[in-house]
């Protein structure tokens, strides 16, 4: 859900502050805006701003089963993900051509 402001009030946050405030990814914030979860506003330059009012509530509103799940599943890959060693040039170049590469079904 998006809507385009015209005089935004000083107080819409962008995105990386309602990450902040919500403990979350600025892309989880663009997938909450994405699902319905936080409007979308833009100012005329096209950049995103959040209503704080909206980020309040949604800090104020119980978290699913599902959705505390999810946010466990993205902490813990995220802590994995921290603690990795920088890849090597070649160990950087290998994954590029694995990423590059057609697909390729593996028939049972």
């Amino acid at each position: 859900m998006s809507a385009t402001v015209q005089q935004t009030p000083l107080s819409y946050l962008p995105p990386k502050v309602v990450a902040d405030r919500l403990g979350v990814t600025v892309q989880t914030v663009r997938r909450y805006a994405k699902i319905g979860r936080l409007t979308r506003y833009e100012l005329p330059s096209g950049r995103p701003r959040f209503d704080p009012r909206e980020v309040d509530a949604l800090l104020a509103a119980p978290q699913t089963a599902d959705e505390q799940a999810e946010d466990e599943i993205r902490r813990y890959a995220r802590a994995l993900v921290d603690q990795a060693p920088p890849l090597t040039p070649a160990q950087r170049d290998r994954l590029a051509s694995l990423l590059r590469a057609p697909a390729t079904s593996s028939a049972a």
